[in-house]
């Protein structure tokens, strides 16, 4: 099916990155398969998981981008079940020459025709203003990346019991396994979030990108049983990444999965084969006998 290329977002790549991807991009698959050794980012773990369930039609169509269409949706955080997604600690902690800089640097970047005298007057207002006005300037700010950004989430463990019920609708769903290294390009983007108690940090005046950067990769601890690694994308909200239909990996059944949904990615898979696409494994989530754990092997009947 033909999607127009408005619907797609290319990634940054994140400066930490940079020299990893460029290594990559001319690299065999043999050494593509050394750089997470070579480099030794703890981030960079060889498969990510998406936990999806099957209430609605909206469901199995998100179900059958994934596993047919290849492609990945970015949300808004904003949509995100946590009321905590991009809060930050607002701070404007600064010498007058670092205020001088960044207002100079505002006024150019959104009067560039003004006149200079124009310039001026309006960096010397921004400069006389009270700091509770900049901190609303800069909130409405965060606001407008909190809708606007485009945030793709995995899971770090197949095996869950919190993840599986919360996301892989009551042990009923499914866990799709991305392997990280066929769709490098893509998939080396998504880099584990930190988990702590405080708001991150983000400085008005001074690297304010960079108090950004971690709030897009910052949650409340009480998450961290997700093991979450994200790609982050500024101002792509409800686009996709279109990943190398190899980078699917296997799709593990929950230990609750019913026969319905069975069938329903029977059918799913049948379209995929009809494209020509390689095959996907086929797990399954059993209940340990005697531990509270969750066992994934073959279904031998």
């Amino acid at each position: 099916m033909a999607h127009g290329s408005e619907e797609y977002a290319e990634l940054e790549t994140p400066i930490d990155l940079k020299s990893l991807m460029a290594e990559w991009k001319i690299s065999s698959r043999l050494q593509q398969r050394r750089l997470r050794l070579k480099y030794g980012i703890p981030s960079l773990s060889r498969f990510l998981y998406k936990y999806r369930g099957f209430s609605g039609q909206h469901a199995v169509n998100n179900l059958r981008d994934m596993i047919v269409r290849s492609r990945l949706r970015l949300n808004a955080p904003s949509s995100f079940n946590d009321p905590y997604e991009f809060n930050v600690d607002i701070s404007l902690d600064s010498t007058q020459e670092q205020r001088l800089n960044r207002f100079t640097q505002l006024v150019a970047e959104q009067a560039p025709s003004a006149p200079e005298g124009r310039r001026v007057q309006m960096v010397s207002d921004l400069m006389t203003r009270p700091d509770a006005q900049h901190v609303k300037r800069c909130q409405e700010s965060l606001d407008r990346i909190r809708h606007q950004s485009g945030v793709l989430c995995f899971a770090g463990d197949p095996r869950s019991l919190l993840m599986w019920s919360h996301y892989g609708e009551n042990h009923e769903g499914v866990c799709l396994q991305f392997e990280r290294i066929r769709d490098f390009p893509v998939l080396g983007h998504a880099v584990h979030v930190a988990y702590q108690e405080q708001f991150p940090k983000a400085n008005w005046i001074v690297d304010f990108m960079k108090g950004v950067g971690e709030m897009l990769l910052t949650k409340h601890q009480g998450w961290k049983y997700e093991e979450e690694c994200r790609v982050t994308s500024i101002d792509n909200a409800n686009r996709y990444l279109q990943v190398r239909p190899d980078a699917l990996r296997a799709i593990i059944f929950g230990c609750r999965i019913s026969e319905s949904n069975l069938k329903i990615i029977d059918g799913l898979l049948k379209e995929r084969e009809a494209l020509g696409a390689p095959v996907v494994k086929r797990w399954f989530a059993f209940k340990h006998p005697s531990q509270y754990q969750i066992v994934i092997r073959r279904r031998t009947s």
